[in-house]
């Protein structure tokens, strides 16, 4: 299994991520604030 890590950053509540360098799949987003974890499945076509 491939693992990959990226940094964003968060203005007024938004966040943006590139998937250009990405291959087509179904990823699951995990993000982490403080001491909360929240997962998110997301497609790249």
């Amino acid at each position: 299994m491939e693992q990959s890590k990226s940094k964003v950053k968060i203005i007024d509540n938004k966040a943006t991520l590139s998937v250009g360098g990405l291959s087509k799949g179904i990823y699951v987003l995990k993000i982490f604030i403080n001491d909360q974890t929240e997962s998110h499945q997301i497609i790249v076509e």
